[in-house]
């Protein structure tokens, strides 16, 4: 299996921040890992970010919330002609 090469920057607000548990801050960092540089947007599904997170499905729907209630990211659902597609996530702060 290939791998990716570089580094995923996590904020230090993140790592810090005493309400998240470890699930969260997995999500957080698996989507920082497919953040666009400047616009901080991207779009992975939930299963590519489910794995890279190594969290099951009720467990990743939680670390979302947590992570939007938190501020550290917002979701957009988005969809195409009736059909759902995978949600953007913008990474903020």
């Amino acid at each position: 299996m290939a791998t990716r090469q570089g580094f995923t920057i996590i904020t230090n607000c993140v790592i810090d921040d005493e309400r998240l548990g470890g699930a969260d801050k997995l999500v957080f960092m698996a989507i920082c890992r497919y953040a666009h540089n400047k616009t901080r947007k991207c779009h992975p599904s939930r299963a590519t970010l489910m794995k890279k997170a190594s969290v099951s499905k009720k467990p990743f729907q939680a670390s979302l919330k947590k992570l939007e209630e938190c501020g550290y990211i917002q979701i957009e659902r988005r969809t195409s002609n009736g059909l759902k597609l995978s949600n953007e996530y913008t990474v903020m702060g």
